[in-house]
């Protein structure tokens, strides 16, 4: 809803959205990166090692997921299978466990969900370099709308929030003080 949007939107820290729903025995994390020159390379490795960090610890396993658009020519398709292929290594990861979707990400995206069930995926929440905004970006809008996943969001370590200290408690929040509302009981903060 609009409250989970204002949230993403804000929160200057990774956040996991929840379907509420238990995970695997073995969890199953997916790592959606774009390795085509649109895509900060902060960003797509902060979400590769994210992943992998939180697979790790819940003795789960790991999926690396890029989607390519139709249409592109054999020279960038080689070079994004490279890319690829060196995330893979820096995780160690199999290279059955690497995925090359190939359509429009926002129908591909689902169909892999849909067969492989990842518990989580961690993607990105901005749009592409040069165009970064405090708004969720419209292909990772439209993934979490239309999976049946948890989904970590991460942005770049040096983003801009629109959240300012005037800002009331999320200001006061961000600066380091505590906020208290008049009617709560003792150290309890104000939600």
């Amino acid at each position: 809803d609009s409250n989970d949007w204002e949230l993403v939107r804000t929160c200057p820290v990774p956040l996991l959205l929840s379907r509420g729903r238990a995970w695997s025995t073995r969890p199953r994390f997916a790592a959606a990166v774009d390795v085509s020159d649109e895509e900060s390379p902060r960003l797509l490795q902060r979400i590769l090692r994210s992943a992998a960090y939180l697979s790790e610890g819940c003795h789960g396993e790991l999926d690396l997921v890029f989607g390519e658009r139709t249409g592109a020519d054999a020279l960038t398709e080689k070079t994004h299978a490279a890319k690829l292929r060196t995330l893979a290594q820096e995780v160690q990861l199999a290279p059955e466990r690497v995925w090359r979707l190939t359509g429009d990400p926002a129908t591909t995206f689902p169909a892999f969900a849909a067969e492989q069930k990842p518990d989580v995926l961690v993607v990105g929440a901005l749009t592409h370099q040069g165009r970064d905004t405090g708004h969720v970006g419209t292909l990772t809008r439209t993934l979490v709308d239309a999976l049946d996943c948890d989904f970590v969001l991460l942005r770049p370590r040096r983003f801009e929030f629109p959240v300012r200290k005037q800002d009331g408690v999320a200001g006061a929040a961000l600066a380091g003080r505590k906020s208290y509302s008049s009617g709560s009981r003792a150290g309890t903060p104000a939600l």
